[in-house]
């Protein structure tokens, strides 16, 4: 189907944040006037250049996306790959896409309660999410509530793929039990869990992610059983397993 003649020279990314909250609107509402109002305005605030919000919040957000088909150590820097190997001589890594341009959902938490918010996220933001993440070395866990380390994130880049600008983080699994079941396609989502500042211009219109302050922890999950926050996010991850040098 192709997409509303007021999106079709845009990005895909935009197209497709029109059409979700064309629908978003519509089954709320089952008015199609209001959906395409709610749908221009935010086409509106995505495009204006000199965005200014009124409201600012910091928050805790936790978000879900998958795991990419891609292999780690070819975006490693070899002075990284020489340093985990005096320490682990078959390191094991895996490359997670962990965020895109465009709408995520995923809970916003503030003053403990947690409620599910759409954000959204910009060029820049997806450039500060990469950047972030690797500053702070994430731990890598099992779900949410989890405190036990099974790995970290030792590197992050961003990378063009299809018109988007998306967020990869490489990841090192020191924990026996959670390779396997990396292997076994069982861990082949992630969410990351951090502090970003979130902005809008009213209590009726969208949240932007502004700024990303802090992420300290990637949680692996399984999508049978977790839903991504990205809907465009890559599936099912080339993992690398490095052969001891001869």
């Amino acid at each position: 189907m192709a997409p509303p003649k007021i999106v079709r020279n845009e990005p895909e990314h935009i197209q497709e944040m029109y059409i979700r909250e064309f629908q978003r609107v519509e089954d709320q509402t089952s008015n199609v006037l209001a959906a395409k109002q709610a749908a221009d305005r935010l086409l509106y605030l995505v495009k204006r250049k000199n965005y200014h919000a009124s409201i600012s919040e910091h928050m805790l957000v936790t978000m879900t996306a998958q795991i990419t088909e891609m292999d780690a150590t070819s975006f490693l820097p070899k002075n990284i790959i020489d340093s985990i190997r005096r320490i682990d001589a078959h390191p094991f890594f895996a490359v997670y896409d962990i965020g895109v341009e465009g709408v995520s959902t995923g809970e916003a938490a503030k003053h403990g309660i947690k409620v599910a918010t759409r954000k959204l996220w910009s060029f820049a933001a997806i450039k500060d999410l990469a950047k972030r993440i690797k500053a702070d070395m994430a731990s890598v866990i099992i779900g949410h509530d989890s405190n036990y380390s099974v790995g970290k994130v030792i590197h992050s880049f961003n990378k063009k793929i299809k018109d988007k600008l998306h967020a990869l983080a490489v990841v090192h699994i020191t924990d026996v039990e959670t390779i396997k079941k990396v292997k076994m396609k069982e861990f082949d989502i992630c969410s990351i869990e951090g502090d970003v500042t979130l902005a809008r211009a009213s209590a009726n219109d969208p949240w932007y992610v502004r700024a990303v302050e802090q992420i300290n922890k990637l949680a692996l999950g399984n999508s049978k059983v977790d839903r991504a926050g990205f809907s465009s996010a890559g599936i099912l991850a080339t993992i690398q397993e490095l052969e001891e040098k001869e």
